[in-house]
């Protein structure tokens, strides 16, 4: 069997339009790239990947593409301490972002959401999406806890 990875090209002929897709792009500048790859496509895909800094200066190069907002090195640090993750992550700067039109929402570590957090995020009207999950209980813990997407490496293995 090939085992490559598929290029981008390929998987969005391949899911012409009918699939969701979460665009992860660690690398900003890849960002243009993959908009221009998937242009007209708003609609079926959202762009994840990026720090707050870098989500705010997509949204002003590229109004109307959906973003996900991922955590910083030090977000990162401060979700890791259950009484300061919500205060933080839901600090006002974040919920003024989280309530920007082209942001869909919050992705994070499913091991650093709890009730308090997707509640405050919900309230923003903005959702939580976690990663990765490997483990049916992680499935069922981020399920209770309401999320609105859960990012899998193996969706076959639920178990």
């Amino acid at each position: 069997p090939d085992d490559r990875v598929p290029q981008q090209t390929s998987v969005l002929a391949t899911v012409d339009g009918r699939v969701p897709l979460n665009l992860d792009d660690k690398r900003q500048s890849a960002a243009d790239a993959v908009i221009r790859a998937v242009g007209g496509l708003e609609q079926i895909f959202v762009i994840s990947g990026l720090s707050p800094h870098k989500v705010r200066r997509e949204l002003a190069l590229h109004p109307g593409v959906p973003v996900l907002v991922n955590l910083n090195p030090f977000d990162k640090f401060v979700a890791r301490i259950p009484w300061l993750r919500t205060r933080w992550l839901c600090r006002r700067s974040q919920r003024r972002l989280f309530q920007h039109p082209d942001v869909v929402g919050l992705n994070l570590n499913h091991e650093w959401v709890d009730e308090r957090l997707v509640a405050a995020v919900h309230s923003t009207g903005a959702q939580v999406w976690v990663f990765t999950v490997t483990s049916a209980a992680g499935w069922e813990r981020s399920a209770q806890l309401g999320v609105d997407s859960i990012t899998v490496d193996d969706p076959n293995r639920r178990q």
